[in-house]
């Protein structure tokens, strides 16, 4: 069902999306979290030098660029195009989708087990020189990695929308009724059915006396969705205080 799957689910493919994802990551920096098709963040609690348990603490996610298999693949797997799906036999369209799919499953999965193993250590590099100001690998040596997660997705809408308001204390009190729903909802729905910039719906939503959006003067787009989701676990764990210790002193 799903378009070219057979030239896109390939072996080659794993090596070209692993390989893909690692030279994107091995690329990012701390600024990368401004960026508006990047974003990478660690979060890791330490317990006397050594690394909690938690879940995952190294987050990269990455929108795929245009001439890559990642784009082809994400794009062919999560299509809006609807329409060009045939609808005679919903049952059997179900029934094929869900076989694409957990072929899909198959080759995210070999993409995470190649990452967690033929790039390891140039992730866990890229770690440390990009995102730890190039830490002492005996004092933190990171020996083990763990690749949790990795979900792949196209969005109709990548964002969170941050209502921006302003009213008088005046203004407040006259204000009967709270709001009824979501203003940003309501405000992401307006803009999907009319193509209209959020701006203009405001405008015209005011200019119909709409009270929901009488102290609305503005939205901020907040990135909150990519096309790559990777999530990592890697021991941040400092190594023995003996040995910190003696590293402390040399360099002292």
């Amino acid at each position: 069902m799903i378009k070219n799957i057979d030239k896109l689910l390939t072996d080659e493919n794993v090596e070209n999306v692993a390989k893909y994802i690692a030279d994107k990551f091995m690329a990012a920096t701390p600024e990368t979290r401004d960026s508006e098709n990047e974003f990478v963040d660690i979060d890791f609690d330490l317990n006397k030098g050594e690394m909690k348990s938690l879940p995952t603490n190294t987050r990269f996610f990455v929108d795929a660029e245009e001439d890559s298999v990642l784009y082809d693949i994400v794009h062919a797997f999560y299509t809006d195009d609807k329409d060009s799906l045939p609808t005679d036999d919903q049952e059997e369209l179900l029934k094929e989708l869900g076989a694409d799919f957990d072929r899909l499953e198959v080759f995210i999965e070999k993409i995470k087990d190649k990452l967690e193993n033929e790039f390891k250590n140039s992730i866990i590099e890229a770690v440390r020189k990009n995102l730890l100001e190039d830490v002492d690998s005996r004092l933190m040596p990171m020996d083990s990695i763990e690749i949790k997660d990795l979900f792949l997705s196209n969005p109709v809408f990548p964002y969170t929308l941050k209502i921006l308001k302003g009213r008088t204390i005046e203004e407040m009190e006259d204000k009967k009724s709270g709001d009824k729903g979501s203003i940003a909802q309501d405000l992401l729905n307006k803009h999907l059915d009319t193509k209209k910039s959020f701006e203009e719906i405001i405008a015209t939503e005011k200019a119909m006396g709409n009270d929901r959006y009488r102290y609305v003067f503005g939205v901020e787009k907040i990135k909150s969705e990519y096309n790559c989701h990777l999530y990592m676990w890697i021991d941040y764990s400092l190594a023995q205080q003996e040995k910190v210790k003696e590293i402390v002193e040399r360099a002292g």
